[in-house]
């Protein structure tokens, strides 16, 4: 097969058209400016703002709210468009770096490597096991079995297999019978074993995805488990606002009727309009006041903050919102392949079956066929630059002993045509090719686990091509003795007899056994140290045997030995009911030869007992575990199916880079905890504040525009602040939270009541006749509430920022704190003084400032007391 030339590939993108699916419409600035009044308070806030101008314009009012509270609405405008607009870039960014595919194809008479976008109507592309189709067209060579369900939703497999002469027809219509048809193939769909050839015929939105795509790109996505969780604290903490709400607005609103007759005469009805209108006006800011309303914008904030940060430590958040649920894992499973190793296997044995080792390189008939095997069964191929690709690992490996340019590989692939195969799956543990060589005579070569080859042989070839009786037991003693030295081992083998699918002959002729050798990555044993100085266990699920597993786990510090530890077989596992597994789980640390259930099983019977577990995988058959545990890490490397049922994808596919996700996802619930421990406070103590000052002192304690500004400002900058704490490993040695544990932790609440304790403590001392007679008249003592209650909670953030007693640890690892305090705090003075009409205050002077200052301080000791009392840890 020759494939399309170049000049063939360029007329047929122009004619055909390119190989991209559509994507969904990005909002405009416009689109998130309309999303602000979408919010029913935000919009309220409007009418009113609207309603507040137009009294000020017939000579009723005060024209100073109504702009008051168009400026507030305007910033958060531009803050939810800023926001809006640069999440959404690094969403399309995420989406276009997780998308972006490769293919192998034949062109120009040779096997290229490609991007599936760059794939055109007839080029043919080389298919092969947990590979996802990425054009329509049908098999022209090989044999699939195909996973419809994207399309039709029906999970039982479709085996594909080529038609002669087959004539493909542009103008027929495609029904749900041409999915399960004998050689179609669509996009979107996963190979779930066999390898093969496809020719495309449509692509991009021609295919049947890209029609289905184009109607569902527009359904927005569910809420996640977090969204949920910050909706149902902003629920209960509302109900407290609402009703406080309330009392403060018919407080407010009776205590202006008190003077009915003198606001009839100066104003007329008008003037009670504004008056009930100003009521509300508080009121309905009280509840702003209580509700963090800009919570799961600002949480979004910081996850992307994370996401960030990850995606320069090779790992990729697909799913932005599984960040912080990775820093709650009780149970981490990883494979071995790859993730805790190189995956750089190096071939350094070879057996034959009298026990001798006799390397790669001679010329005698057991390395000649062995290498033949490799050839023809490994699934891997060699591209037009001589580069390796396809296959597992393993076949890499082997196939790079045969380089590109070796006479014997062009002999082989010349000489022998293949007239069967039966590709390898985790089930059988092998796989097989059938031959037709010279004058009809059939070679079935078969290549897989040794214990399954093994079991079938009874003969072997020496290095003379002599056929002897097979001693096993020596066989068993080489496998077991490189097992422990951490090898893994493959196995190869023949038959004269016709193949037979997912069977063994019984009379199979062994031909050698491999060992290869992959070395564990640096920094493995320290990163599985720290997992379970986090308290985390780490359970490594591969399909090695047992030895090798032991071997590779002890040397990774994930077994101990001469400890309780557990390393089982998958067989042995499966022996046990559910109840058995849940008593031994804890010290579960090796499952060896398992199989797509076994991990399926450890996630469902580990969920049962409450624990939340996270999931390492690479191959198609990794998705349903991966789909279900509370965190899939996908390997880069994986296939797409394993990437499609991923959460989180390790581009380096380097254990070390999960415990990274998993510190990082522990930072960010720290970061949005110091944020709720920063912001609850405030809210708590507006709300108490404007209830306290109408009915002890008869004046209002904030005018409205001053209590959304405080609000949004403490809201946005702030989680600017919060979010850019750093990582620390003191995190990795605290205990998990528990899954469903509720967000807000008797000790956060208790932290958070000590900063409403110390806001207290310094309006006490603001309220005292000496301090506050430098104050000359209402309106600035007004205007020093607001100010002071700013300056007190951004000092305060000091305190939450660290659970050490000097609040300034760490602080130059996470300078934009210290620019965000000084812009509020330098802000504030700036508004107040110069722009103090948009928020109803009026200029202080520098020793107003200078008290304001130094009271505000109070809380910086006030916290280091409570810290060192240890109060809040009890």
């Amino acid at each position: 097969m020759e494939g399309l030339s170049n000049k063939q590939v360029l007329e047929n993108r122009e004619k055909y058209g390119e190989n991209k699916l559509p994507e969904p419409k990005l909002k405009t600035a416009w689109n998130f400016f309309c999303d602000v009044f979408s919010d029913k308070l935000n919009l309220i806030l409007l009418v009113l703002a609207l309603i507040f101008l137009f009294l000020a314009v017939i000579g009723v009012g005060q024209i100073t709210e109504a702009l008051g509270l168009i400026f507030v609405l305007t910033l958060i405008s531009v803050i939810n468009i800023s926001t809006g607009l640069k999440s959404q870039k690094y969403t399309k960014r995420m989406a276009d770096m997780i998308s972006e595919h490769c293919c192998n194809v034949i062109r120009n008479g040779s096997v290229q490597t490609i991007s599936t976008k760059e794939v055109v109507v007839d080029d043919i592309i080389l298919i092969d096991t947990g590979d996802t189709i990425c054009a329509d067209g049908y098999i022209i060579s090989g044999h699939v079995e195909v996973d419809n369900s994207i399309l039709n939703g029906e999970t039982k497999l479709c085996k594909k297999s080529p038609i002669e002469n087959y004539v493909y027809n542009y103008e027929e219509e495609i029904t749900g019978a041409k999915y399960t048809d004998k050689n179609s193939l669509f996009s979107g769909t996963n190979v779930q074993s066999g390898r093969g050839k496809m020719i495309v015929k449509r692509v991009g939105l021609q295919t049947e995805n890209g029609k289905i795509l184009s109607n569902v790109n527009d359904i927005s996505a569910p809420k996640t488990s977090l969204d949920i969780q910050l909706e149902k604290l902003a629920t209960q903490i509302s109900k407290l606002g609402i009703i406080g709400a309330f009392v403060v607005g018919v407080i407010l609103f009776v205590s202006d009727m008190s003077s009915l007759e003198s606001m009839l005469a100066s104003g007329g009805y008008l003037s009670v309009i504004t008056s009930f209108l100003s009521a509300f006006t508080v009121a309905l800011t009280i509840v702003a006041a209580a509700v963090p309303e800009g919570l799961p914008l600002i949480i979004n904030l910081i996850i992307a903050q994370n996401s960030k940060k990850l995606v320069k430590q090779n790992v990729l958040a697909k799913y932005a919102n599984k960040i912080p649920e990775a820093g709650n894992i009780n149970i981490l499973c990883t494979d071995k392949t790859g993730t805790l190793t190189y995956a750089n296997l190096i071939p350094v044995h070879n057996y034959i079956g009298s026990g001798k080792e006799i390397g790669f390189s001679e010329d005698i008939l057991p390395i000649k066929m062995f290498k033949e095997n490799i050839v023809l069964n490994s699934g891997a191929v060699y591209d037009n630059s001589g580069n390796v690709t396809g296959g597992s690992f393993t076949s890499r490996a082997l196939l790079k002993l045969i380089p590109y340019n070796n006479r014997l590989f062009e002999t082989v692939k010349e000489n022998i045509k293949i007239t069967d195969e039966d590709p390898f799956d985790s089930v059988k543990k092998y796989s097989a090719v059938q031959t037709e060589i010279n004058e009809g005579n059939i070679l079935t070569y078969y290549m897989g686990a040794p214990e399954r080859i093994l079991y079938a042989c009874e003969t072997y070839i020496d290095e003379k091509g002599e056929e002897k009786k097979l001693n096993k037991d020596v066989i068993k003693e080489l496998l077991q003795t490189n097992a422990k030295r951490a090898m893994r081992m493959i196995a190869v083998a023949f038959s004269k007899e016709n193949l037979t699918a997912g069977l063994l002959p019984k009379k199979l002729v062994f031909i050698s056994m491999a060992a290869l050798r992959d070395d564990i990555r640096t920094g493995v044993p320290d990163a599985v140290r720290t997992m379970h100085n986090a308290h985390v266990q780490v359970i490594m699920i591969t399909g090695d045997i047992l030895d090798t597993a032991k071997a590779i786990a002890i040397d990774s510090d994930i077994l101990k030995e001469n400890s309780k530890d557990i390393a089982i077989d998958a067989t042995e596992l499966e022996s046990l009911s559910d109840e058995e597994i849940l008593k031994i789980l804890p010290n579960i640390k090796v499952i060896a030869r398992a199989v797509p259930s076994t991990k399926l099983r450890i996630v469902s019977v580990a969920q049962s007992a409450g624990k939340s577990i996270g999931m390492c995988g690479d191959g198609t058959n990794d998705a349903p575990a991966l789909k279900l545990a509370d965190v899939g890490f996908g390997m880069g490397s994986g296939t797409d199916v394993c990437k499609a049922a991923s959460d989180v994808i390790i581009i380096d596919d380097n254990f070390v880079s999960v415990t990274k996700a998993v510190l990082l996802g522990r930072t960010f619930m720290h970061n949005m905890m110091m944020f709720l421990k920063f912001q609850l406070p405030i809210n708590i103590y507006l709300m108490l504040m404007c209830l306290f000052y109408p009915l002890v002192f008869g004046v209002t304690a904030f005018w409205a525009v001053q209590i959304l500004m405080i609000n949004i400002v403490m809201d946005g900058l702030n989680s600017l602040a919060f979010g850019g704490e750093p990582t620390k490993q003191e995190y990795m040695r605290e205990e998990v939270i528990k899954k469903g544990a509720p967000l807000l932790s008797k000790n956060v609440m208790k932290q958070i009541i000590a900063s409403v304790i110390g806001f207290f403590l310094v309006f006490v001392l603001f309220s005292l006749p000496d301090i506050k007679s430098i104050f000359l008249n209402e309106a600035q003592l007004q205007t020093a509430r607001f100010a002071l209650l700013v300056f007190v909670a951004m000092l305060n953030g000091f305190n939450i920022r660290t659970d050490h007693i000097n609040p300034l640890d760490g602080i130059t690892k996470n300078i934009n704190f210290l620019i965000v305090a000084f812009a509020v705090l330098v802000g504030t003075v700036i508004i107040v003084n110069f722009a103090g009409g948009f928020l109803n205050a009026v200029p202080l002077g520098f020793n107003q400032w200078m008290c304001l200052i130094l009271l505000s301080a109070v809380i910086i000791p006030f916290g280091m007391l409570i810290k060192s009392m240890k109060i809040l840890k009890r």
